[in-house]
């Protein structure tokens, strides 16, 4: 067999090396392949050490094979996500890793897809060509929005004490009636409705006023920076979201006269008796969890946006489901969170003490 000419070797390595790492991590043999694509396990053997790249054929036929042999595995798939990421960073294309990242949120896609720029990339000689896709990459994400997480991102971390805590205690509770909920919630013994039903009945039984929402409210403060850079956004024309699993009365009351520069906040909604001000009714967001996505998707509906034009920050477990949106993510003062897990978020301040540290991303 001959060796290819004009065939970027930096690439060709990196091919050989994540093409080797997927048929070891997902069990699949020179043998499996050769049998498939009517091909000797030499012809492999040479992919998998750099000696030569597919052909272009063969290489359609491959990745065919492999979007079949690839299930879905967590484990696995950090193992593979972290060696790309290692590799196409020491290569000079971190702005190429995250937008496949970004494009492709099925498992297998990705990994296909990571494997096929690597391909493109091993074909061309152009040595200019690495620079050249990551600047375009970069110049073609431009923000239109910022959407916030609002409890621990948009506020300052001083007690451990959620928003929701904070009521419970204040109500004379022991919080751990509330952590119990929020516990049954994740293990799928209650839905989001039944656990804000469960939650507004030991609230009403205690008779809970409007006044004492707002008196916890006022505990509460924003993060160190939040007018400068709502200000900053809005000079630059980026519209500016609030998508929280926190409460909206409180919301509205830690915001205080910046809610202004927010075009829709969306929360849990307390009703209150309007003669007396005594809770009525709770009525539970769509957007938290899960819908945190749908929320993304449909500002960049009615924006007329791509989703990668939109920045998401958050801190903790209920934001991770963002990426799915495939807008781009940030991850701020963490917890419950892996800041550094990149199927979930592309970037993180893993201590910040002023928002303006975030405008750098935006």
């Amino acid at each position: 067999m001959t060796r290819e000419k004009n065939t970027n070797l930096e690439w060709k390595k990196i091919f050989s090396e994540l093409f080797t790492s997927i048929l070891k991590l997902y069990e699949i043999t020179n043998k499996d392949i050769a049998e498939k694509l009517g091909i000797s396990e030499s012809t492999i053997r040479y992919w998998r050490i750099g000696r030569n790249l597919p052909q272009d054929s063969l290489f359609k036929s491959l990745i065919s094979f492999l979007l079949d042999c690839i299930k879905d595995d967590a484990k696995k798939f950090q193992f593979f996500d972290q060696k790309a990421k290692e590799l196409f960073t020491q290569a000079g294309q971190k702005a190429t890793y995250s937008q496949i990242l970004r494009t492709n949120p099925l498992q297998k896609k990705f990994i296909c897809e990571i494997l096929s720029i690597c391909y493109s990339f091993a074909k061309s000689d152009f040595t200019f060509f690495r620079d050249k896709r990551a600047q375009s990459l970069e110049r073609s994400i431009i923000t239109r929005a910022v959407i916030f997480d609002f409890d621990g991102t948009l506020t300052a971390g001083e007690s451990k004490d959620t928003t929701w805590e904070k009521i419970w205690i204040e109500l004379g509770y022991d919080k751990t009636e509330c952590k119990n909920l929020h516990k049954k919630f994740n293990d799928n013994e209650i839905t989001h409705e039944e656990w804000c039903k469960q939650t507004e009945i030991m609230f009403c039984a205690k008779h809970l006023h409007r006044l004492t929402v707002e008196k916890v409210a006022k505990r509460i403060h924003l993060i160190k920076g939040v007018k400068q850079t709502f200000d900053e956004l809005k000079k630059r024309d980026i519209k500016i979201y609030i998508v929280s699993g926190s409460i909206g009365t409180v919301i509205e009351v830690v915001l205080n006269n910046l809610k202004k520069y927010v075009e829709s906040t969306m929360a849990n909604i307390f009703v209150y008796d309007a003669g007396s001000g005594f809770l009525k009714e709770i009525n539970g967001t769509k957007f938290d969890f899960e819908g945190k996505a749908d929320f993304i998707k449909q500002v960049a509906k009615d924006l007329k946006i791509k989703p990668e034009e939109i920045l998401f920050i958050g801190n903790s477990i209920n934001d991770k489901f963002a990426r799915s949106s495939r807008a781009r993510t940030l991850c701020i003062n963490p917890i419950l969170t892996d800041p550094s897990d990149s199927t979930v978020w592309d970037n993180y301040i893993e201590l910040c003490k002023d928002l303006t540290e975030i405008l750098p991303y935006t």
